[in-house]
């Protein structure tokens, strides 16, 4: 089941019995950008699903919504995810235009920043 806002999309991560894997999110939708977020539970990690679930709402994004730039942030502590996406060949880069109005200067500077564009 997914929640669709004009703000933001949540789509459900599921296996092949429908059991609940994780939520998948794009986050703050404007005409041209979203923040993407994505939480997978424990026992689904290392199965594939973060990978298509991934590739499945930034396609979203990008057809669907008519997206430009599909961003994200990690913490460098959360090195599982910081070498999923560099293993996925993501790009590093600055923090977005107008990510102060979510994020405090201290979390801009210390978070790994990630981006997709179109």
């Amino acid at each position: 089941m997914a929640q669709d806002t004009n703000e933001n999309l949540h789509l459900a991560i599921v296996d092949e019995n429908d059991t609940y894997m994780g939520t998948v999110s794009l986050k703050h939708i404007t005409k041209t950008s979203a923040e993407f977020g994505i939480t997978v539970r424990k026992c689904a990690m290392g199965k594939g699903f973060s990978k298509f679930a991934m590739q499945h709402i930034i396609e979203t994004g990008f057809k669907q919504l008519g997206l430009q730039k599909i961003y994200w942030c990690v913490a460098p502590e959360n090195q599982r995810a910081v070498k999923f996406y560099d293993k996925n060949k993501y790009s590093r880069g600055l923090a977005p235009v107008g990510a102060q109005n979510f994020y405090t200067s201290e979390e801009i500077t210390h978070y790994i920043w990630y981006a997709v564009t179109h």
